[in-house]
């Protein structure tokens, strides 16, 4: 901060400070500006910017103590603002000493969140001896920070010792007053699963506790810089999906002694030997429509692993109800699909589920179209149907699909169409997974921990799915050092962690590896050896919701075996979020991403999703701003990650705070697991499981 201002600006025309002062941004306004000298003091108490900053939003900015020194000195004679928000911040106790210095002379600050800041007891002193002066402040945000029994001792009393009585419930503090835990209707009336050994359970965590969020963040700045290196992009067939790769396996080599296995695998070469053609005819009038690179202008795109073809003549369309997901949608559709082009629209389901179904109703063609449910979901996008789809197919924009189920619902209309497209004829391409074992644990018993290492070819891919490789590979290596400790006991059961390759293409790398523990018969290969399944994709979405995959949406069409599992593995990311005054959503099993395979031969699954495009919902938004504050509660309205497959999905998009509670979640119920006596047991009750194969 500045101690001096030349006395040539002190000079300058009141209009043209304000000119300056436009181009500040609040938090330069609120402690760099003020308390310099008594002219300056003077214009910005004119200024209506100055005048209006009742709120000065600073959460997650990575703010210490010295920022905090520089705030508590504006705290002092400032006489605008009413809420400070200051979450996710690690200003500690020399920072909040810094704050509470400033609150002992505010009369007009009201709300203050400190949530994640790291303070403990001396902090929780300071901030209390500013309460026992402090007449104005009303709402104190504690939770989520280190304070223990003496720190609650000193705002106790503070609290106790206080004038104005009628704020005192308005106070918040860590382990003082429980925050209320919502459950939906829905998931109140059913619940996913009855713990009775929950409130027995210990939260403490030491495997969770040596993971630190910086290690995470290295490797996501890695990725970044690979993908940066590479055009851009670390998809499959990259040189940054390569590099990707290597950087795992070398850091593992590295930093654990774990056994690391690299499995390649052929993925079919799909590239266009020429633009596609797609031409509608209703009722005769024919419009051929536009093919673009830029999805923005294209009304149509191909899709991944469609086959060639050239239609000779038009063919009749017919229109799938709901999304195509279910034999029923197929077998209602009218007419019948056979011999037809397939409309279908996106959603519920995976692309790669929509094309088996269109294959096994024998249609000539399936044409997929966008849903419009927002504004960057009108245009095509590029897509995959998976390796072993046998479908010629493209994919329309929202305003095109419509205008074509439209006009095909009204029976005295006739719809058709006619595509050509043309697939160049080249050899597989070599794809990777890699997988590091624990060398320790029995390997009939394995715990499986996986994330997909590919991105889009469209962007870097550093939340989907940088986000979950880069958490994956703490947890790998946190668990080899920390079995190094003498007083950390080695789990029962093997802990495998896999990064799969060619997720974004058909989920291709998991179902290879399913596919061949299928047919293995080496011990500790084979599908029956996999208790359980923890999925990791996309953790750090800026528009965030704490996702748990929820059990009670595995589809009919999974084996039985693994519902009851993937029940309790939901319930205990659930019981984490709940234990640490933190909200959290359900998110379906929809079949995209790489628990799908799994799920389908049968092993029981899990994991964390903070979203991707699906919408936050007023709802959401509301109650994430109860427990967190409005700092970090989002925005209603807008999807999760606005960047999702696209270029700016770079570091910048990336929320700290949500991944750092990503991946404590995820370390405590992988320990939790690898804990538990008999874990095959109680993921696989006999009595559930025969009752669910009746």
């Amino acid at each position: 901060m500045a101690n001096q201002i030349p006395s040539s600006f002190l000079g300058l025309p009141v209009e043209l400070i304000y000119r300056i002062l436009d181009n500040l941004d609040n938090l330069t306004l609120v402690y760099s500006i003020r308390d310099v000298c008594i002219r300056l003091n003077m214009i910005t108490d004119t200024y209506n910017r100055y005048q209006t900053l009742t709120i000065l939003g600073l959460s997650g900015i990575e703010m210490g103590a010295l920022g905090a020194q520089y705030l508590g000195d504006a705290l002092r004679n400032n006489k605008t603002l009413t809420t400070l928000q200051l979450s996710s911040n690690p200003i500690r106790d020399e920072g909040a000493q810094h704050l509470a210095d400033g609150l002992q002379n505010n009369k007009t600050l009201t709300t203050l969140y400190l949530t994640f800041n790291k303070i403990g007891d001396k902090g929780a002193h300071h901030l209390a001896d500013a309460l026992r002066i402090n007449t104005a402040l009303t709402q104190l945000y504690l939770t989520k920070n280190e304070i223990e029994d003496l720190g609650a001792e000193h705002l106790a009393g503070a609290l106790r010792n206080n004038t104005m009585k009628k704020r005192i419930t308005a106070i918040i503090v860590v382990q003082i007053v429980l925050q209320l835990v919502y459950l939906s209707p829905s998931i109140a009336t059913q619940p996913i699963f009855n713990d009775q050994d929950s409130s027995k359970r210990s939260f403490h965590s030491p495997y969770a506790e040596s993971i630190r969020i910086d290690e995470v963040v290295t490797h996501l700045n890695e990725l970044q810089r690979i993908a940066t290196a590479a055009n851009g992009t670390r998809a499959f067939n990259t040189p940054g999906f390569n590099h990707t790769v290597d950087y795992l396996t070398n850091y593992l080599s590295a930093n654990t002694n774990f056994k690391i296995t690299k499995s390649i695998f052929p993925i079919k070469y799909f590239a266009l030997e020429n633009n596609p053609i797609f031409l509608s005819s209703i009722d005769g009038k024919i419009t051929n429509h536009t093919y673009s690179k830029n999805r923005f202008q294209a009304e149509f795109l191909e899709v991944a692993f469609s086959t060639s073809i050239s239609f000779h003549h038009f063919v009749p369309i017919t229109v799938i109800p709901n999304f195509g997901c279910s034999n029923t949608d197929w077998l209602v559709a009218n007419p019948a699909p056979a011999s037809r082009v397939a409309l279908v629209k996106r959603g519920e389901c995976a692309f790669t589920d929509k094309g088996i179904l269109a294959t096994n109703y024998n249609v000539t063609g399936l044409l997929l179209y966008n849903d419009g449910t927002s504004s960057d979901r009108r245009s095509p996008i590029f897509e995959s149907l998976g390796q072993n789809n046998v479908l010629p197919a493209l994919f329309l924009s929202f305003d095109l699909g419509e205008r074509l189920s439209n006009a095909a619902r009204n029976p005295s209309v006739n719809v058709s169409v006619l595509f050509n497209i043309s697939i160049v004829d080249e050899k597989p391409i070599p794809v990777a997974n890699i997988c590091a074992d624990t060398p320790t644990g029995d390997p009939t018993q394995t715990i499986l921990i996986g994330s997909h290492t590919d991105s889009v070819s469209t962007g870097p891919g550093i939340n989907d799915n940088g986000s979950g490789t880069a958490a994956n590979l703490a947890f790998a290596v946190a668990l080899a050092r920390i079995f190094r400790t003498f007083n950390y006991a080695k789990y029962k059961y093997r802990i495998r962690f896999c990064w799969w390759g060619a997720e974004e293409v058909g989920v291709l790398g998991s179902n290879f590896h399913v596919a061949n523990a299928q047919n293995s018969t080496v011990v500790g290969e084979r599908i029956a050896d996999y208790l359980a399944y923890l999925n990791f994709d996309m953790l750090g979405s800026p528009n965030f919701i704490f996702g748990i995959y929820d059990g009670r949406t595995i589809r009919n069409n999974n084996p039985p075996s693994a519902i009851p599992g993937s029940n309790k593995i939901s319930a205990l990311f659930r019981d984490w979020f709940i234990q640490h005054y933190l909200p959290w959503d359900f998110s379906d099993f929809d079949g995209r991403s790489d628990y799908s395979p799994f799920l389908a031969a049968g092993v029981a699954a899990g994991g964390l999703v903070s979203g991707l495009d699906g919408i936050k919902s007023q709802e959401q938004r509301d109650r994430y701003e109860k427990f967190l504050g409005p700092g970090l509660s989002g925005l209603a309205g807008v999807i999760h990650d606005p960047c999702y497959h696209k270029a700016c999905d770079t570091i910048q998009n990336i929320n700290l705070f949500c991944l750092e509670n990503m991946v404590q979640a995820a370390a405590y119920t992988i320990e939790t697991l690898a804990r538990l006596p008999d874990l095959k047991g109680w993921l696989y009750p006999l009595n559930e499981t025969q009752y669910l194969n009746v």
